[in-house]
């Protein structure tokens, strides 16, 4: 909710108050990044997400909210980087629509419409 309400601050402070955080409560605030085109901020905790000993995995809305914010900061890398991890996870494209649809987005913004294929 602050996140949708331009309060990215409290959704940080709360979001660091949680202790037992769950991919749920990231996604949350990945959405909330990118609603507020404070794009390398949703690299940075996507980051941190990866370096949690809590277990979590990425899910597909993960995927999707970190694709969306390197289409947008034009990180071409950054994608690369993100669709080897999703080629090694338990996650089908066939099943997300919405992730096939940012996987195109980002790979088209870069010419890479063999790989979006």
């Amino acid at each position: 909710m602050y996140g949708k309400c331009n309060d990215v601050l409290n959704a940080e402070n709360i979001f660091e108050t949680i202790e037992n955080s769950t991919i749920i409560h990231y996604n949350s605030l990945l959405k909330g990044y990118n609603n507020n085109k404070m794009y390398e901020k949703t690299f940075q905790l996507s980051d941190k997400l990866k370096q949690t000993q809590k277990n979590l995995e990425s899910d597909p809305i993960t995927f999707s909210c970190v694709l969306y914010s390197a289409a947008k900061m034009t990180h071409i890398d950054r994608c690369q980087e993100i669709l080897n991890d999703l080629n090694s996870s338990t996650i089908h494209l066939d099943n997300h629509p919405i992730l096939q649809i940012n996987l195109i987005n980002a790979l088209g913004k870069y010419g890479d419409i063999i790989t979006g294929k």
